[in-house]
C-alpha cells in the first residue's frame, strides 16, 4: 500500500507534487506516535499482549480499508509496449540517485531502533527512553510536510541534498549526548531530518522519470533497489554494536554517519548530472 499510496498522487499533483506526498507520508508519522503508546498500555494493561496486537491489527485494517476505498488513479492504464527496464537500468543519474538512497537508507534508522537503548544503558531516564521513539515520530510530522513545501518552489534536489547532509550530521551528534535535555533535543532534530529525507525521497525520484505515466516504474524500482538498505542497515548495526553488557556505540554510530553522508556526496554529483540535463538550477 505504501508504493501506490504515492505514486497515485503524482497522477493527481504537478506544482504541489511534493507536498502532497510528504502529506500522505505524516500518516506513517502518526502512525509511529500511536502505536508506541498504545502498544505499551495495551501491553502492560489489562488487555495483555494477545489482545493488544490484535487491536493494533483491527486498527490498522479499518485505516486499510478506508484507504482503499479513497485511492482513485487519474490516468487510464498504461497502453502500449511493456516498460523498458533496460532503459531505465542505463539512466545513469536515476541510478546514481538510487545508490545515494541506499547508502542514506543504510544507516538512516539506527537511532529509531537503538535510541531508546542507548538512553536506557546511559542511565538516563526510562520513562524519556520510551518517549524517543515517540518524540522522532512527532517531528517527523513536520520534518515531512515543511521541507517539502519548500521542494515545490525551490526544486526537489536542491532541498533533498542539504536534508540528506543535516541527516548524516546529526548521526555524529550522537557522540555528544551526555542528559535528558541532549536526548530530546536529538529526538527532535533527528526526527525532522530523517522524516525530510523519508518524505522527499518518492517526488524527487519521479522528477527523473521522463514523464508521467512512468513515475510509477521509476518508483517501484527505485524502492526495489534500495529496499535491501532497510533490510541489512539496522542488523549491521546491531551487529556492530554487540550486547547490552558490551555493547559499543561508536561502531555503528561511525557507520550510520559514514554511510549517510556517502549517500548524500552521490545525492551531490546526482544533481550536478540531472542540471546539466535540463540546464537549470532549478531541479
Amino acid at each position: 500500500m505504501f508504493l501506490p499510496a504515492l505514486s497515485i498522487q503524482a497522477h493527481h499533483w504537478k506544482k504541489r507534487r511534493a507536498l502532497a506526498m510528504g502529506i500522505v507520508l505524516t500518516g506513517s508519522s502518526f502512525g509511529g506516535i500511536i502505536h508506541p503508546i498504545m502498544h505499551n498500555q495495551l501491553f502492560h494493561g489489562k488487555t495483555g499482549f494477545p489482545w493488544g496486537v490484535r487491536a493494533s491489527a483491527f486498527l490498522i485494517l479499518g485505516l486499510l480499508v478506508i484507504a482503499n476505498c479513497l485511492m482513485t488513479t487519474r490516468l487510464p492504464p498504461r497502453q502500449g509496449p511493456k516498460p523498458n527496464f533496460g532503459a531505465i537500468f542505463r539512466d545513469v543519474p536515476y541510478m546514481i540517485a538510487s545508490l545515494a538512497v541506499f547508502f542514506v537508507l543504510w544507516g538512516l534508522y539506527f537511532p529509531y531502533f537503538y535510541l531508546q537503548l542507548f538512553v536506557d544503558l546511559h542511565g538516563l531516564s526510562r520513562t524519556l527512553a520510551f518517549y524517543t521513539l515517540a518524540i522522532m515520530n512527532a517531528a517527523s510530522v513536520f520534518g515531512r510536510t515543511i521541507p517539502n513545501l519548500l521542494a515545490d518552489h525551490f526544486g526537489k534536489f536542491n532541498i533533498f541534498v542539504p536534508i540528506c547532509f543535516m541527516t548524516g550530521v546529526l548521526i555524529w551528534a550522537m557522540f555528544g549526548i551526555a542528559n535528558t535535555a541532549g536526548v530530546i533535543v536529538f529526538s527532535i532534530l533527528y526526527g525532522f531530518a530523517s522524516g525530510a529525507f523519508v518524505s522527499l525521497v518518492p517526488p524527487t525520484m519521479a522528477t527523473l522519470a521522463p514523464d508521467i505515466t512512468q513515475i510509477g516504474i521509476y518508483m517501484g524500482v527505485g524502492f526495489f533497489l534500495t529496499s535491501f538498505a532497510n533490510l541489512t542497515g539496522t542488523p549491521i548495526s546491531g551487529a556492530l554494536l554487540g550486547d547490552n553488557t558490551h555493547a559499543t556505540w561508536f561502531k555503528p554510530i561511525i557507520f550510520s554517519g559514514v554511510t549517510i553522508l556517502v549517500g548524500t556526496v552521490a545525492m551531490v554529483i546526482c544533481r550536478a548530472m540531472v542540471v546539466k540535463r535540463r540546464g537549470t538550477q532549478f531541479v
